[in-house]
Formats: structure tokens, C-alpha cells, sequence
């Protein structure tokens, strides 16, 4: 079961860019995962233009290729990013503040915990403190549980939390 490693890159003319590393397991044959692949990068596309409303204007996201992270081989993917045009007024909040979503494995172990960090996000997002409005917090908890239902559909993908196998040597 090939595993993929896939990055985006969010770029914002407000606050530069931004990276996510997202990891796409392929039950196919290796060879010949390419369907299953182009689903899965299309459910983890879909996550980024569900939320496109709520990164700045003019913020786009981008990846090109999936790299196996077990032999190093890429892939070039499709991915078309979408352009949000929706906030008055324009900025964002400090760009080091993000919205973390922590995922779990179902073996619950500490190898089995991820990161994705939401950011930059639009200045109408959030209170005067920085704390995100409701809004915000509802739109990436739907956009995380249709994420998450999509890959738990027995269709020869999933999106996964990857590690290496044996650490290395501590010196």
C-alpha cells in the first residue's frame, strides 16, 4: 500500500506562504494506484475550497506533485486552486495565528497523531483578541468531518498520518 506525501502551498498576498503536508494512503497494487491517487487528491482539494472563504483575498492554494515517501518517486497531480475574493475589510490577522485541527489514528498511539494548521485566516474571522468567531471554527469542523467520511469509504484511498518506521539512532 503505496503512501503518498503531498504539499500545499497556500500563498497569500497578505501574509506570503504558508505550507501543509498532507499523507494519501493507496490501496491499490503499486503500479498502478493512479485512480485511487487522483480521488484522494481530489477529497483533500475539496477540503481546501470548502474553506476558501475563509482565508484572505486573493489567497490561493497549489500542489503539483504526490511523492512516495517509501522510494522517493513523484507524480505529477491535477490540482486547480480556488481564489477567495469574499472578505471587506482585506488583511489578516497575524499570520503566525492559525487554526489547528489534531488528527488521531485509530490505534491511538503517540506515532499516530497529526497536525493541519488553517491559516493564514481573514481578518472579519476572528474577535479583537485573535480568538476565531464560531463561523470559522463551524466551517473547519465540517470541512474535517466530510474530509474524514470521504476517506473512511472503502475506495482504495485514505488520507493517513505517516511516520517513519524506526526512528534513528539517537546519538
Amino acid at each position: 500500500m503505496p503512501v503518498y506525501r503531498i504539499p500545499v502551498t497556500i500563498t497569500a498576498t497578505v501574509a506570503g506562504r504558508c505550507n501543509n503536508t498532507w499523507h494519501l494512503r493507496t490501496g491499490s497494487v503499486p503500479g498502478d494506484e493512479s485512480a485511487s491517487l487522483a480521488a484522494g487528491v481530489a477529497a483533500i482539494k475539496q477540503w481546501y475550497t470548502d474553506l476558501k472563504d475563509e482565508f484572505p483575498n486573493g489567497t490561493t492554494n497549489f500542489a503539483d506533485v504526490a511523492i512516495n515517501v517509501e522510494d522517493a518517486s513523484d507524480r505529477a497531480i491535477a490540482w486547480t486552486g480556488a481564489t477567495n475574493s469574499n472578505h471587506t475589510p482585506v488583511g489578516t490577522i497575524a499570520p503566525h495565528l492559525a487554526v489547528c485541527t489534531s488528527w488521531l489514528t485509530s490505534s491511538r498511539t503517540r506515532r499516530g497523531r497529526g497536525r493541519t494548521f488553517f491559516g493564514p485566516i481573514a481578518f472579519d474571522r476572528a474577535e479583537a483578541d485573535g480568538t476565531p468567531v464560531a463561523a470559522l471554527l463551524t466551517a473547519v469542523r465540517a470541512a474535517n468531518d466530510k474530509l474524514v467520511a470521504a476517506s473512511l469509504v472503502d475506495n482504495g484511498w485514505a488520507v493517513c498520518i505517516w511516520g517513519l518506521e524506526n526512528p534513528a539512532p539517537k546519538g
